[in-house]
């Protein structure tokens, strides 16, 4: 094992060399990422204009939609099902 240490030296040094420079550029990519992500979640749990549902209660069916002027929900019967 000495014998293979002296002889081979300089492949161990290279390759160790090699290697921490791979972890070094992986930590870099990666804390490059992290920084342009952010640190915290932004969800948007508020309705756009847009957000329309339908819901059928007792045989009739409602079309509900957020209004965000008045910020509220209005609804107006779609249609009545027999």
């Amino acid at each position: 094992m000495k014998h293979f240490f002296l002889q081979n030296w300089y492949r161990l040094m290279t390759a160790s060399a090699m290697v921490i420079f791979a972890i070094g550029v992986f930590i870099f990519s990666i804390s490059n990422n992290v920084v342009k992500a952010g640190n915290k979640e932004q969800k948007n749990n508020k309705p756009t204009p847009n957000d329309k549902w339908m819901v059928i209660k007792d045989g009739t069916v409602y079309e509900i939609s957020y209004n965000s002027n008045t910020y509220s929900y209005d609804h107006k019967v779609a249609c009545k099902i027999k």
